[in-house]
């Protein structure tokens, strides 16, 4: 649908793309659910695929959130430990224009932990560069810097007990590195 879309926006300079878009996959590339042979594990798991769209990626009238729905409800069902890999991490954690909860609902999790002297742990894992200034500022502000980040936030509920903020929260930066044909490591 989203392709579908941006090739209807953009139908003068999507030539190769409304070609890729609109071909049929091949049968041999298409699996059907019920041939999938999945080995038998020790815990069983609960899938979602879920996926957004909005007037601007997909020209539908409303915003499709499933997406936002699922993380909130993973996030209050964890029982031991969230991992969160994201390109953006940007929350509302305080007054703002962000009206997504999901911080929020880390927040509560965490503090959910807390209370019952139970170990939990959350796990964030980002890029350490994006595309915009805006956005790195943002996700810092979110997640590390000032009273109102998450790290703040789980800081206070904290205020007074030995724990540490590290012990219910760890923000990871993907980094990018490579050695060149001369041996030196180049980012």
């Amino acid at each position: 649908q989203r392709w579908n879309h941006a090739r209807d926006e953009l139908n003068a300079d999507c030539t190769k793309m409304t070609t890729w878009a609109s071909q049929s996959p091949d049968p041999e590339d298409v699996v059907e659910l019920d041939s999938i042979v999945v080995e038998e594990i020790a815990t069983p798991m609960r899938v979602q695929i879920v996926r957004s769209i909005a007037p601007w990626s997909g020209g539908v009238d409303s915003v499709e959130i499933s997406h936002y729905q699922a993380w909130i409800e993973a996030i209050a069902s964890a029982h031991h430990y969230i991992y969160i890999e994201q390109q953006y991490f940007i929350t509302a954690l305080a007054d703002g224009d962000v009206q997504n909860q999901i911080g929020r609902a880390i927040l509560q999790r965490i503090e959910s932990a807390i209370a019952d002297s139970r170990t939990f742990r959350v796990y964030i894992v980002i890029p350490m560069k994006v595309s915009a200034d805006a956005v790195s500022y943002w996700t810092r502000h979110t997640l590390l810097q000032g009273e109102s980040s998450l790290w703040g936030c789980v800081q206070a509920m904290l205020h007074g007990s030995v724990s540490d903020p590290s012990e219910y929260l760890s923000v990871c930066w993907l980094h990018q590195a490579a050695k060149s044909p001369m041996g030196e490591w180049k980012e």
